[in-house]
């Protein structure tokens, strides 16, 4: 058998040519990975929220508006011929409608011709004479052409920008005309130019804020006591003030806060917050003796009867003990709160120590709690 040819050098230089090619070549880039939004940046500055924006055309149901025909009729007894037209509007009833309306009224005055969108629907209805008709349907098709969508991720300020019920993204679209949804962290803006730059702006302002933008704000002194009377237990009473009066409380050691939209919500809260800290000024004083016994009973083990006590009743307890000498309780609160406490105090004795024993004369003898101080 003949042996094989010997290598042609050309090939061989243009492989290893291919291969010092393929070696120099930088690495295929590896998958980004995704970036986790930072817990503790809580509250972004706007220009980062606003350079996040992501602009899109609205692709809705907007095109079903050119295939609408023009239905002509005329009355009786008028020769005056009547147009109709519906138009589909898909998601851009917002840009439309306008902020409080501007949109479809000055589209109503300018042409003529009378649109009605019935709540809830993503239609327009469009009547008139053909020429009315004709004109408000060029300006809203001109609408719909313009309207675009802009996408950002919010990250955990979902809850600024919506607020409790929905109240801060009904005030954001109904001051800024632009329809704003939230999925799964991603704000979503849709509407017209205009539209589109009021929203963001008060949506960077929420989330700055935490909710609206306070124009007007007071400071409360409330004392070492007052700031948990006006807390309550596990926030539940500050939390009940902001949401009856709109106002936003906030907690600075000794002092309150208060800040609001408005002067009425800020007097309102401040109006609030006086009167708690006023029915909770009560102080009544029960003796305990000087028996281990009761005191044991109503303290208990590691303190936690008397805690059960305040957080049940809704008093704070002050306990005044000296070495061999008679404890004393300061029950302060309000009048029903310091009421309902002298009662958890005698049954927690009554259940340590047993009923109240028969006197001498064999009636029952009462518990005396103390004589009140305040």
């Amino acid at each position: 058998r003949p042996p094989p040819p010997p290598p042609d050098p050309e090939k061989k230089s243009k492989k290893k040519k291919k291969k010092s090619e393929s070696s120099d070549a930088p690495p295929p880039a590896a998958a980004a990975a995704p970036s986790k939004k930072s817990k503790k940046a809580k509250v972004p500055e706007y220009k980062e929220v606003e350079a996040a924006w992501e602009e899109v055309p609205v692709k809705a149901k907007a095109s079903k508006a050119k295939k609408a025909k023009v239905v002509v009729t005329t009355e009786a007894g008028d020769s005056t011929p009547k147009a109709s037209l519906t138009l589909e509007l898909g998601n851009n009833v917002p840009a439309v409608i306008g902020k409080a309306g501007a949109v479809i009224q000055g589209l109503q005055t300018d042409t003529g011709a009378s649109i009605n969108i019935e709540k809830g629907s993503s239609s327009c209805v469009i009547t008139g004479t053909p020429e009315a008709v004709g004109a408000a349907s060029a300006r809203i098709k001109a609408i719909l052409d313009n309207n675009l969508s802009s996408t950002v991720d919010i990250g955990s300020n979902v809850g600024a920008v919506v607020g409790r019920g929905g109240v801060h993204i009904n005030a954001i679209q109904k001051q800024s005309g632009a329809q704003v949804n939230i999925k799964d962290n991603v704000c979503t803006v849709s509407g017209t130019t205009e539209q589109m730059a009021a929203a963001k702006e008060l949506i960077a302002e929420y989330i700055q804020y935490n909710g609206p933008k306070p124009v007007c704000t007071m400071q409360q002194p409330v004392g070492e006591e007052g700031k948990f009377i006006v807390l309550g237990p596990k926030g539940k009473t500050i939390r009940a003030l902001q949401d009856q009066t709109g106002a936003r409380l906030e907690l600075e050691g000794e002092t309150l806060h208060i800040s609001g939209p408005s002067s009425d919500a800020v007097l309102a809260a401040m109006t609030m917050v006086t009167k708690l800290l006023n029915d909770n000024n009560n102080v009544e004083t029960v003796s305990l003796g000087t028996e281990r016994g009761a005191f044991g009973a109503v303290i208990g083990k590691g303190g936690v009867n008397i805690r059960r006590i305040q957080d049940t009743s809704g008093s704070r307890i002050k306990i005044n003990r000296g070495d061999g000498a008679e404890t004393t309780l300061d029950i302060k609160g309000t009048v029903e709160a310091i009421a309902r406490a002298k009662q958890m105090i005698k049954e927690a004795i009554e259940e340590e120590n047993g009923p109240p024993k028969p006197a001498a004369g064999g009636g029952i003898e009462s518990v005396q709690l103390g004589a009140s101080t305040g």
